[in-house]
């Protein structure tokens, strides 16, 4: 197995497990621009690129929060944000716990 073996996703409706951590990309208020970087990130060998709809707590309206991944492990998770910010596919990643 390899570093970062990922579970495929080859539709939009891939979701992380509850419970494994995710790594947040970016955040858009247009699903357009959401659809573009999810493109993008499986253009550049992110399978596992996923994006869903949420309510912002803090601003009004619908969100579309563009994400990696689903790791049992925090520390591949790290691995990972740093990769993706390291090939300026994301600017400031988030890894955070899947609730």
């Amino acid at each position: 197995k390899t570093l970062f073996e990922r579970k495929p996703a080859s539709a939009n409706d891939y979701a992380p497990v509850y419970g494994e951590y995710t790594v947040l990309v970016a955040s858009y208020s247009s699903e357009d621009e959401a659809v573009s970087k999810l493109g993008a990130l499986r253009v550049a060998g992110f399978d596992d690129a996923y994006f869903k709809k949420e309510k912002s707590k803090s601003v009004e309206g619908e969100w579309y929060r563009v994400g990696v991944g689903s790791f049992k492990d925090l520390k591949w998770a790290l691995r990972t944000k740093e990769t993706l910010r390291k090939k300026s596919l994301a600017v400031t990643p988030i890894v955070r716990k899947v609730e």
